[in-house]
């Protein structure tokens, strides 16, 4: 029976260890307008229940599941970018979310602002790839701005990014596990006393 019960925890828990995530499913689209609500469910990006991306009437993007504006050091919440080449990350195909989070180090990691490392608010980001680590869910994309105008021109954002995988394995729960451990000491129990 203690063989089972350890034959169990190698082959079952692993499942469920917590690990981060790349994100390669399809593209994903997201526009506002600079006239559009950032409080309207319509015009955010909701990627978790723990970030869902704006940007209001000026300034920069923001995760309206955290905050309610956009901070200049800190926004979005519970998030890190790496933009390509910038800031010591590479550039070109060395650059993407499954290198980035295969490799730590590989890219530097900081809030929004900072990671563009320059004093822009996003003018110059357009078209350059970013990855985007979403840090409680620990969950890396590709992500690429196609446009992000100053508040004079109606501070518009748009962009595209990657979107979950359908492969990508989903963790068993903690009562799951329990569950499979149980049955396999069940028959396994069973089993020794059919032998015996």
């Amino acid at each position: 029976m203690i063989r089972a019960v350890l034959v169990c925890c190698l082959v079952v828990l692993p499942v469920a260890a917590d690990a981060f995530e790349v994100w390669d499913g399809p593209p994903v689209s997201y526009s506002k307008a600079g006239t559009d609500n950032p409080n309207d469910p319509a015009f955010q990006d909701e990627l978790t229940t723990n970030v869902r991306i704006t940007r209001g009437f000026q300034g920069g993007i923001y995760n309206v599941a955290q905050e309610s504006f956009f901070s200049q050091t800190t926004s979005p919440a519970d998030t890190e970018w790496a933009f390509s080449g910038l800031n010591g990350s590479p550039s070109g195909s060395a650059f993407s979310a499954t290198n980035c989070a295969n490799s730590p180090g590989l890219c530097d990691f900081r809030n929004w602002f900072d990671a563009q490392g320059e004093n822009s608010m996003g003018e110059n980001l357009v078209g350059r790839p970013a990855v985007v680590h979403l840090i409680t869910d620990d969950i890396y994309l590709d992500l690429t701005f196609s446009e992000f105008t100053n508040v004079n021109l109606g501070a518009r954002v748009a962009y595209e990014r990657a979107s979950p995988s359908s492969s990508v394995p989903v963790p068993l729960p903690a009562w799951a596990v329990m569950l499979i451990a149980l049955l396999i000491v069940w028959v396994g129990g069973r089993t020794i006393r059919r032998n015996t």
